[in-house]
């Protein structure tokens, strides 16, 4: 019986690191969402001079999740004036309202979230099919940006996880072999000297590891200002792009982000002394 219950265990497990279903792609809008309704609740209780309105488009990204976004989900053109889209946001305003006095954020959650769901759902298959953004990276699951006129030897990283279900950190080398593509990629294309971040994982003991001690001294604080994109929600995605629940949960019972985001800057030959190291 214990060979049966380890087998099946084994099983579930393989699974599990399997690539996600499209009823598991649903599953996680729905669980995402629900939990930036939460937010939304809770931030409005503390910020109560901030309009319903201005936490749904600049705190939380569920518009981009409703069919009422014809773009792909990175879209950068947001149509906040869609008459579709300010009917939600005077419904959920109306909901807050509604609510503002309950104890806890349940009731909110659950009838904003009736609201939202049929244009999710609308959209779902789409957004589960719509090809990746990491195909554009260009080192594996790192990628840098041109140089900022008023930074020209800075240039600004970005990470993803090119390698999903897979976990970038399950392989040491894997990121390695990244970073070590990043610092030949945007010395030859911009001849900078350093580059820098901000993101969730500066609080992730994992992702600090493959940092010298320049990163660590030149960190920021932890950002508490929370906004709609990666460098916040991004901790809520498992590698296999399904929601993650145990840090979801955490969020709702503390009321704080599990990884707050912060800013480190290090310079590119500091870096690559670092990596070389570590191979």
């Amino acid at each position: 019986m214990t060979a049966l219950v380890n087998f099946l265990l084994r099983m579930k497990h393989l699974k599990n690191r399997g690539p996600k279903s499209f009823i598991e792609h649903k599953q996680y809008l729905y669980d995402i969402v629900k939990l930036k309704l939460w937010f939304i609740w809770t931030w409005k209780q503390n910020h109560s001079e901030e309009p319903v309105s201005h936490i749904l488009r600049e705190r939380v990204d569920i518009y981009r999740k409703t069919d009422i976004n014809k773009e792909l989900l990175q879209a950068v053109n947001l149509r906040f004036d869609d008459p579709e889209w300010k009917t939600i946001e005077q419904r959920i305003t109306e909901l807050y309202g509604k609510h503002q006095s309950d104890d806890d954020a349940a009731k909110f959650e659950e009838e904003a979230f009736q609201v939202v769901q049929p244009t999710i759902e609308v959209r779902a298959l789409r957004d589960f099919e719509e090809p990746a953004y990491v195909l554009d990276f260009k080192c594996g699951s790192l990628t840098y940006e041109p140089p900022k006129p008023e930074a020209p030897d800075c240039v600004q990283i970005h990470i993803a996880n090119a390698i999903a279900p897979r976990s970038i950190f399950d392989d040491k080398k894997y990121l390695l072999d990244c970073f070590r593509s990043l610092l030949d990629g945007c010395t030859r294309d911009y001849n900078v000297d350093s580059f820098w971040t901000e993101t969730w994982l500066n609080s992730y003991p994992k992702w600090l590891e493959y940092f010298p001690e320049e990163w660590t001294d030149n960190m920021s604080e932890p950002d508490k200002d929370v906004m709609w994109h990666f460098g916040f929600w991004g901790q809520f995605i498992t590698s296999r792009g399904v929601f993650n629940h145990r840090l979801g949960n955490q969020l709702r019972e503390t009321g704080v982000f599990p990884f707050s985001p912060r800013s480190s800057r290090c310079r590119v030959e500091v870096m690559r002394e670092h990596i070389e190291k570590m191979y």
